[in-house]
This record gives structure tokens, sequence and C-alpha cells, in this order.
């Protein structure tokens, strides 16, 4: 979009190429109420549970987004938001993210962007500095310290990962049925 130098999607944590709309539709859903308050893809898989009232899983990362909808000021507690890039351009040199990459945290109207390969944090004020062009990071040492701290909680939750659990047999042979997954060999 060319606001930071870039025109690829998926690059850069800035807002021209994270800030998407998320729309819900259909029953339990209001008409006609846009929430303001940024929210992530974690809070999908929640959100659709609560609206067939049916239980989350434990240790979900996301949570329910109809508080959101339903009044003025309910479920609105700041939280982390974590942004991850794959700075490297598609093709056959193009390398999976590991920890390490460029990525950012927000938190209210506060986003840090972490840049690995300079070793600096850039801090953005959101409210006041919509296109991400002045870095307050000299005057919110603290904030810096603590953002970049939950950054790096979150990278290393990241690569411990959740053990899967193996599937039943008759589990996989639903997904050889569906054709999403391959024949078991003898």
């Amino acid at each position: 979009f060319l606001e930071h130098g870039g025109v690829m999607h998926g690059l850069a944590q800035y807002e021209e190429s994270v800030r998407v709309p998320l729309l819900f539709w259909g029953p339990g859903v209001p008409r006609d109420v846009r929430v303001t308050e940024s929210v992530s893809l974690v809070d999908v898989m929640p959100t659709v549970l609560d609206l067939l009232d049916l239980p989350a899983p434990a240790g979900l990362d996301g949570r329910s987004l109809r508080a959101l909808w339903e009044g003025p000021g309910r479920g609105r507690t700041p939280r982390a938001l974590f942004i991850e890039a794959d700075l490297d351009p598609p093709g056959p040199t193009a390398r999976s993210m590991v920890p390490g990459d460029d990525a950012a945290v927000r938190r209210g109207n506060f986003k840090l962007v972490f840049d690995p390969a300079q070793g600096r944090a850039a801090l953005f004020d959101l409210e006041h500095d919509p296109g991400e062009k002045n870095d307050v990071s000299a005057q919110q040492p603290e904030l810096v310290r603590e953002l970049c701290a939950e950054l790096e909680g979150f990278q290393a939750r990241r690569t411990q990962g959740a053990a899967a659990e193996p599937l039943s047999a008759e589990d996989l042979q639903k997904l050889q049925e569906l054709g999403y997954a391959g024949e078991k060999a003898d």
C-alpha cells in the first residue's frame, strides 16, 4: 500500500496491513452494531462456540466477542493482541516464520513493533498517530519494557506449542473418506 514503503500484504505489522474488518452475521448477532475495539482472529472460534451455546475448550487464547455487541462497556478489558509477519517475499527462498521475526503487540491505543534485525522496538500511539509515523518509545520507556516482555512471552508460548492428541481410527477414517487424509499404508 506504500504507506510504509511496502506493496505486499503480510510482510509487515502496520495498521494498513493488519487492520481488516471482521463481520458476523446470523442468529444471535444484532444488525447495525459496530464495535470499534480491536479484536483478533483467535476470537472467532470462542465467539462462534458461544453463539452456538457450546463450551470453548480450555486454554484458548481468544475470547467470545458477544459481550462487545451486547452493550456499551461490556466485555471491554484491555488485553494484548499479537501480530506477526513473514518478512520474506513469497517464492523458493521464503522461510517459515520463526521466533525472532518481526512481530508486534498492541494494547489499547499503543502498538510496539519489534525489529530483531536492528534489535530495535518502535512504539506508536495509534490514537494520536494512526499512520504510525512517530515513534514515541523514548517518551514511554516503561511501556516499551512491558510490551517487549509480553511479546517475548507470546513468542516463547508459541514455540512450545500444544501436543496434539493422536487421531482415533474412526476420526482418521472420516478424514480419509472426505479426502483430507491419504490412505493408511500397511
